[in-house]
C-alpha cells in the first residue's frame, strides 16, 4: 500500500494541503474540501519531503507570476482494483 505524506502551505488562495508519495504529487486538498473527494490515507505531515518542497516552490513561483508550467512528478495511483482494470479508451467506441 502506498504511503502518502502531506505539507500545508500558505498561499493567496488559502492553505492548501499538498499530498505526495515517493512516486510524486498525489493531490492538492483545499481547506474546505470534502475529505471523501480524494480517499488517500495520510500517514504523517512531512515538511521536508522533496516532492512536497518542489511543489510548494513551483506554486509560489506561479502565484508570483514567475511560472506558467509545472514539472512535478505525479502519482496517479489508485486502489488495487483500479490498477487491475483495463485502461479506458478515448473515442466514440
Amino acid at each position: 500500500m502506498t504511503e502518502y505524506v502531506y505539507k500545508t502551505m500558505t498561499s493567496p488562495v488559502g492553505r492548501p494541503k499538498l499530498v505526495a508519495s515517493d512516486v510524486g504529487l498525489a493531490a492538492i486538498l483545499w481547506e474546505n474540501d470534502n475529505s471523501r473527494r480524494v480517499p488517500l490515507t495520510l500517514v504523517a505531515e512531512v515538511t521536508e519531503h522533496p516532492v512536497l518542497l518542489a511543489t510548494e516552490q513551483q506554486l509560489r513561483e506561479y502565484f508570483a507570476g514567475e511560472r506558467r508550467e509545472f514539472s512535478i512528478p505525479l502519482d496517479f495511483g489508485g486502489t488495487e482494483l483500479e490498477d487491475r482494470r483495463p485502461p479506458r479508451t478515448h473515442g466514440p467506441f
